[in-house]
């Protein structure tokens, strides 16, 4: 990937913080809301959600939210990383984590943890799958 190597250390410290957790959720709830992480302009790695008013959006509109408010922390350097973390379906029917990260020094990641309910009532997760991804939050204008 053409990340620098602060970039890749961002990126990996977000997985660490989304993956497992995004696990968690799966294993108690079966499904879990979109959210949201960041590593600050100081260093710091953190959840981080949107304000969408009072009751729960759809998915869809959560991602696009969370997505404006990491834009606008971007352009005003006060992030220097994103992640949103989204249950979804694949086009084949399968279910998967989807995390995308973004860094304002390296190329957007695609991040996918496939998962599968087995006979038992747990959860088996796959290997994780990284592609590039598209840039939204740190996007030229």
């Amino acid at each position: 990937s053409g990340a620098v190597p602060g970039a890749r250390e961002d990126m990996n410290e977000l997985l660490g913080l989304c993956v497992p957790f995004a696990q968690q959720q799966i294993e108690e709830q079966g499904a879990f809301h979109p959210f949201g992480a960041l590593i600050s302009a100081d260093g710091r790695a953190q959840f981080a959600g949107a304000a969408v008013g009072r009751e729960l959006p759809d998915a869809p509109d959560l991602i696009v939210e969370l997505n404006t408010v990491f834009r606008a922390r971007a352009q005003a350097d006060e992030i220097r990383a994103s992640a949103v973390c989204a249950d979804i379906r694949t086009d084949a029917g399968d279910s998967a984590i989807r995390l995308d990260i973004e860094h304002r020094d390296g190329g957007p990641m695609l991040f996918l943890v496939h998962y599968r309910r087995t006979k038992l009532r747990r959860y088996r997760f796959d290997d994780l799958i990284a592609r590039p991804g598209k840039s939204v939050v740190f996007a030229s204008a």
